[in-house]
């Protein structure tokens, strides 16, 4: 360490003068300044070694201890230095020439902006844009027939047109152009956020390695440049520009890319459970002509191919063996439970109801064989009836459906209600629970004389059977039970007692119900969901737990819904694939097993008997990445990562885009607006 304070002094060092434009041409020759250095107009001061002192009558050598001190032969008699050298030719210094260059920048820069705001065109409009000096080029297509046509260059640079003071803070202020692209484009998340989604940290670990950090803020023209002319397409992005966020980077796909997961494609089960593997070593063997067999393309619609190949539909596919399997299950309404004694009022029956067609014609006959004062109604017609209420009119009259003691006075209160109102009996209660119930399409088609002719022959003791054949499904009466029998599959008012069901427990517990409805509720719900309920839907349908993503609460309500129809399974968001070329290129049917193959071992129909939709056991094996590297590699196929990722999350429009055609358009005659 140095620590002499005064080792700049004169007598050690040669004084340099920092602030000086020049410096010593023999330092920049020989490395070794003369003492005195420049003079201060550029001419060198090192033409003597010093400049002597007159003391006295006497001149005395002031050369400095630094530059060997006094010589030994001193001044001449003039007074001049002994010591005499051929003049340096001093040179700037580095100062100088840094003052230099920032003269020369600036009046460049100066220079730049006259010339910039002297030749600007007045007015960008279509295809008469002018180009100049500060105009980088034509805009693409896509966006030269929306942003110029409107606004011109103000659509996307916020201080065009404003004036000189706009134009020099947007030039010295970081100001992003894209900001305006949201004017017109839309996505399923912020703008600003990679891929337009936040990671959570519970995805943290999926994505922590291939994407960027939830922290990192993006900009449109970070991957979207323009002014690259009108045939331009900006939306292609290259390897690189992924790779510049991409903690890992990928170059090759066959080499870097991580292996797939252990259920790709999908971690989310089909609506439909339709099991590949029974059906194809079991029930088609069973049920098809000897010499029949079933590929993919019996069932699968190869024309649509994308994302997804869909399957034909019910009637197409299914019908021909589920059909009457959907037709059989019927929905008990209302019956004659089994009841201990008569709870109703002979008096009531008589207010409300006339004789019935069977009692007139039980009249008739008596009267005609005479045996009229013999005839006695079935005095154990109630105690014969072995059955429960059903599950739904339990649940709308409140009692529990085993329990004869329990619900006597309410079947004794609604028969005679049926009776005089009809349909309003029944729709009045099922309204009145807890529930997202849609009572008029559960109760659709349903006859309020069919319900006021049963409910009299019951409390008649006369079993009721409907007057004429019921053909198409629909309601009917069978005697001792109102029942609705599906037209067939997709039965509107089959799926409103499904969708009222599912979640008639839960509606019953947010409601602060009785804890006999809640358990009634449950028990409708498993009696529509086994195989014995309405439709059997739920064999091929999943029923499938939802969350609610707009609760602030912890934990977001959760509800079930029933899948009821064949939606594609899109649960990669930014993974992109269509069938179509791969279908093409193997052939259509004949190779999907190329990258499809069974798991004869999975567990598949038992996986549908619980709601997670991410707990199942895929029929076929995980599609690996050595299936795709067979022809996705180098020298063979593309493999960039805009052939199968897309960016945008559901990207759209958020503003229309006609006023273009109101900027070409010529005004009319006697027409307003033009």
């Amino acid at each position: 360490m140095i620590t002499d304070s005064d080792r700049f002094s004169y007598q050690k060092s040669a004084y340099e003068r920092p602030t000086f434009p020049y410096v010593c041409g023999r330092a920049c020759a020989f490395g070794k300044p003369c003492s005195r250095g420049p003079n201060f107009d550029g001419s060198c001061g090192g033409t003597t070694e010093c400049r002597p002192f007159r003391n006295g009558d006497r001149w005395e050598c002031r050369r400095p201890p630094s530059a060997g001190g006094p010589c030994q032969d001193g001044p001449l008699p003039d007074g001049s230095c002994c010591q005499s050298h051929p003049p340096c030719k001093p040179r700037p210094s580095l100062r100088r020439r840094r003052q230099q260059i920032s003269w020369l920048v600036a009046t460049f820069v100066v220079a730049i902006i006259g010339a910039f705001l002297h030749f600007s065109p007045d007015s960008f409009v279509g295809e008469k844009a002018v180009l100049s000096s500060i105009s980088p080029g034509a805009l693409s297509g896509a966006h030269s027939n929306f942003a110029l046509e409107e606004k011109g260059c103000a659509a996307c640079h916020e201080n065009h047109g404003k004036g000189v003071v706009a134009w020099a803070n947007a030039f010295v202020t970081n100001q992003s152009v894209g900001e305006s692209c949201v004017d017109c484009h839309s996505f399923g998340g912020a703008a600003t956020s990679p891929h337009n989604a936040t990671f959570t940290a519970a995805a943290g670990a999926a994505f922590s390695v291939n994407s960027p950090s939830a922290d990192v803020q993006t900009d449109c023209v970070m991957c979207h440049t323009e002014h690259k002319g009108q045939e331009a397409n900006i939306a292609p992005m290259r390897d690189a520009q992924c790779n510049s966020c991409h903690v890992q980077s990928i170059k090759s796909f066959g080499k870097d890319h991580p292996a797939f997961g252990d259920r790709f494609p999908h971690d989310m089960r089909p609506a439909i459970a339709f099991d590949h593997t029974t059906h194809f070593s079991k029930h088609f063997p069973e049920k098809l002509p000897e010499g029949e067999t079933r590929g993919c393309v019996d069932c699968h619609q190869i024309e649509k191919a994308g994302l997804t190949v869909p399957p034909g539909s019910f009637d197409q596919n299914c019908a021909s063996c589920h059909l009457s399997g959907i037709v059989d299950r019927r929905l008990a309404l209302v019956n004659v439970p089994y009841m201990e004694e008569d709870p109703f009022d002979p008096d009531a029956v008589a207010e409300f109801c006339a004789p019935t067609p069977e009692e007139v014609e039980l009249l008739r006959e008596a009267a005609a064989t005479g045996e009229l004062e013999e005839l006695e109604p079935d005095e154990y017609f109630y105690e014969d009836n072995g059955d429960n209420v059903p599950a739904a009119l339990a649940l709308a009259l409140g009692v529990a459906n085993d329990d004869p003691d329990g619900y006597l006075d309410a079947i004794g209160a609604l028969y005679p209600e049926l009776a005089e109102t009809g349909v309003d009996a029944i729709f009045d209660r099922i309204d009145a629970l807890p529930g997202d119930h849609r009572t008029s399409m559960m109760l659709a088609g349903l006859d309020g004389e069919l319900l006021r002719q049963a409910a009299c022959a019951w409390m008649q003791k006369i079993e009721h059977e409907t007057p004429s054949d019921v053909r198409g499904g629909g309601w009917s009466s069978d005697g001792l039970a109102v029942t609705y029998q599906p037209s067939g599959h997709a039965d509107p008012v089959a799926r409103a007692w499904f969708d009222f069901a599912i979640n008639a427990e839960q509606a019953a517990e947010a409601a602060d119900a009785d804890d006999l409805v809640i358990e009634q509720a449950a028990a409708l719900s498993d009696l529509l969901t086994s195989e014995y309920g309405l439709g059997n839907c739920t064999k091929c349908h999943a029923v499938t737990q939802v969350t609610d993503t707009g609760s602030e609460a912890a934990e977001n309500i959760a509800g079930l819904k029933v899948e009821w129809g064949y939606q594609s399974v899109n649960d990669r968001p930014y993974v992109e694939y269509d069938h179509r070329p791969h279908v093409n290129l193997l052939g259509p049917g004949t190779l999907c097993t190329t990258c499809h193959k069974q798991d004869l071992q999975a567990e598949f129909a038992a996986s549908y008997r619980q709601h997670d939709a991410t707990k199942f056991a895929p029929g076929f094996l995980p599609v690996s990445q050595e299936t795709c590297t067979q022809c996705h590699t180098a020298g063979k196929v593309r493999q960039d990562c805009q052939l199968c990722h897309e960016y945008h999350l559901e990207p759209g429009f958020n503003r229309t885009m006609g006023f273009q055609h109101q900027a070409r358009g010529k005004p009319e005659t006697g027409r307003e607006g033009g």
